[in-house]
């Protein structure tokens, strides 16, 4: 499962001057999207020409997305179904974070600008906290019901939670003890030593993203 960091913080630029797909100022929110379609997208060696992909088509994917509240955007779903994976990747990010004309088709196109809370290109967006606790038990149940032989939560994170005193830790804990292994990743310097807790707790690793080089 992996659980992201849906706060009005994401809509901030990376540090640098990369750009996203369409020629704006790369985000938060862009950098986190498009890494998780490219951990389920295939790959191949360009010198022999094997198949390299991370997960094998009979391996299992969930997407939490979260800020003040908690929402399924994918089920645990088998990567059998990589391009309709992607489609609902593309189509729960966007719904979840931007503002749109038309919100029953959510896109690039109809988002509403220079309104309300804004990303850094000047896009409007639905500005929530940061509640962890709701993110974290929406991943433990769905790993909760599932009886695959090994399961991992992948925690990702740009502030310090709004709930800190919680029990979410206590949940990460009880995870542990069931078998499920938690690594956590910060996007930016503000909240790295709570994720690092996190990840101990978890027995999974901790990793840092600062800028996009």
């Amino acid at each position: 499962i992996i659980t992201v960091d849906m706060s009005s913080s994401m809509g901030q630029a990376v540090a640098g001057n990369a750009l996203n797909e369409h020629n704006e100022k790369l985000t938060r929110y862009d950098m986190v999207k498009e890494s998780v379609l490219k951990l389920i997208e295939r790959k191949y060696d360009q010198t022999t020409g094997e198949e390299t992909t991370e997960f094998a088509d009979e391996d299992y994917i969930g997407i939490v997305l979260f800020d003040s509240d908690a929402s399924i955007a994918l089920p645990l779903t088998q990567l059998y179904e990589r391009d309709w994976i992607a489609e609902q990747i593309e189509y729960s990010f966007e719904s979840y974070f931007y503002k749109h004309t038309d919100e029953k088709n959510p896109s690039y196109s109809n988002r509403i600008k220079n309104q309300g809370t804004k990303d850094a290109n000047g896009y409007q967006i639905k500005s929530y906290g940061t509640n962890y606790k709701f993110g974290i038990d929406a991943a433990n149940s769905m790993l909760s019901e599932s009886d695959a032989d090994l399961k991992q939560m992948v925690f990702l994170s740009d502030g310090e939670p709004s709930d800190k005193n919680s029990g979410y830790d206590n949940t990460i804990r009880r995870m542990a003890q069931a078998g499920v292994v938690t690594s956590t990743i910060s996007v930016g310097k503000d909240n790295s030593n709570e994720l690092q807790n996190l990840a101990t707790i978890g027995h999974g690793k901790f990793s840092q993203v600062t800028s996009t080089l």
